[in-house]
Order: structure tokens, then sequence, then C-alpha cells
């Protein structure tokens, strides 16, 4: 069972949301309660050079479970369903869909398609007098992405948001400099950033490259300015890679949406 940040604290939680969602075979009338979507953890794999420094690669992906909770008229279909291939599992077949997100006025902005995805055991009773269930990648970590944007896409913006109570400037290789909530961890030599939908274009294709196994490490910056915005230091990180991403927010709409992103480098100093 793959799950993600959900489970933990208040700073890395998943915010659930009610979010249209298309499962091959299975109708449904309404919306599914999103407990946790689209995500991905990758293998750091640890390494050195020939000077002792470390110098680490990504290596195999897993997919985030799908888990959501269905209210009693869209949950008869998937109780059909998880019962069947919980009785014959090598009969009965995986499933591909999608989790849409949608403007105001309803219309489509993208979607999280999942291919391949099983249930990870039997369905639960959820809140409400919903019921849970939760459907998992068929696969063993690969290089192949089974939770992907249609066409590959990446839907996020080049905009800025910035609250100065949480966000930084950062510079990334290939990626527009915008402001990010920012977090490192020294001792895991990790960062994390978070991002909303208008800001943070070419993350996701990032994150996809390196689930597809493409090599694609790159150098980034954590920029200090003073009070008139005019850089004073800087703390620059190198070798650089995704180890996590997920969508934690937003589910539903896409003024809501935020997703975070986990890096790792491996070597880090003051500029």
């Amino acid at each position: 069972v793959m799950v993600g940040c959900y489970l933990g604290g208040d700073e890395d939680s998943i915010e659930p949301a009610w979010a249209m969602v298309e499962i091959d075979a299975i109708p449904t009338a309404g919306p599914f309660y999103i407990i946790q979507g689209p995500g991905y953890d990758i293998e750091r794999v640890e390494g050195y050079d020939s000077l002792g420094n470390h110098d680490d690669m990504p290596g195999l992906s897993t997919e985030y479970d799908f888990i959501f909770e269905a209210v009693p008229d869209d949950a008869t279909y998937l109780r059909d369903y998880f019962d069947a291939y919980i009785a014959e599992p090598a009969w009965t077949a995986s499933k591909n869909g999608s989790l849409i997100v949608r403007q105001l006025d309803g219309s489509e902005v993208f979607r999280w398609n999942f291919r391949e995805f099983v249930p990870s055991g039997s369905y639960t009773t959820g809140g409400a007098g919903r019921t849970r269930f939760t459907l998992q990648n068929s696969r063993p970590p690969d290089l192949t992405p089974a939770w992907d944007t249609a066409g590959g896409v990446d839907p996020f913006g080049t905009s800025s948001s910035y609250n100065p109570e949480t966000d930084r400037i950062v510079e990334i290789d290939g990626i527009v400099t915008v402001h990010f909530q920012f977090k490192e961890n020294r001792q895991n030599r990790t960062v994390t950033l978070t991002f909303v939908f208008e800001e943070g274009n070419g993350i996701w294709k990032w994150v996809r490259n390196v689930v597809r196994g493409i090599d694609d490490f790159r150098n980034m910056s954590l920029i200090r300015t003073n009070p008139g915005g005019y850089e004073i230091s800087r703390r620059n990180f190198e070798g650089c890679f995704p180890i996590r991403y997920e969508q934690c927010a937003g589910f539903d709409l896409d003024t809501k949406v935020k997703a975070r992103v986990v890096l790792s480098y491996n070597r880090a100093e003051e500029g």
C-alpha cells in the first residue's frame, strides 16, 4: 500500500475534496470524496564520487494509491468490482481512469490519468455514511508512469504567488524563477517546495522525466533578499532530483490546486 503524507502532521497533510472521477466500466452519478490522489515516491540510490562526496541517483518509482470515498448510490458498482477482484484476481481486469480538475463554471481544466490500478484489499467504512475504496498500481516499482497528466502536459502556470511569511525566491535550472514555500532538511539532504496552480511550471515535467528513467539532475539556488528586494546571499544546491511528488490540495478546482515536491541534493554551499 502506497500512502502519501495525509497521515502525517498538518504541515505535510493532503486536503480531501469532492472531485469528478471516471473509471472504466464503473458508472457513477456524482463526484467522489478524494482522500489521496496523484503522487510518486522515487527511490534515492546512494552513491559517492571518487572524492567521497555524495553522488546519489534516482531509481525506480512507486505511484501513490488512489484513495476515495463514495456515497451509497455510487458505491454499489465499486463494491461489485472489488468483490469480484478479491474472489478472482486473475480473471478480473485492472482499471484505467481519470481524476478531473475543473474551474468554477464546471469546465475541465486538466486531468490526471491512472493506468492498471487494482483494489488494495477490501473496501472499508468511510465518513458520513460513505464507503472508502483504495486502488493501487498493479505493477511493481518501475520506470513507467501510471499517474500522468493527459498527454504528459504540465498544467501549472508561470506566474508567482507570493506569501512573504512562507515563500522564498528559488532558481532551478530550466524552470521559471518563482517564490516557493521552501523547507530544507540538511540531515536528509532534501528540500521541499510547495506551490499553487498558477506557478511551478516545469516541476511536473522534471518529475515525469525522472519517473521515466531519464537522467535529469539540476542545480538550484535559494536567494535571500533585503527588505528592498535586492539579493544579499544565496544557498546553492547541486545534483538535485525529485524523490517525491504529490498533489496535496485542489482535486476539485484549479484555484485550489496545490502540489508539493521533495528534492534530493548531493551538495550544498553558501554563495
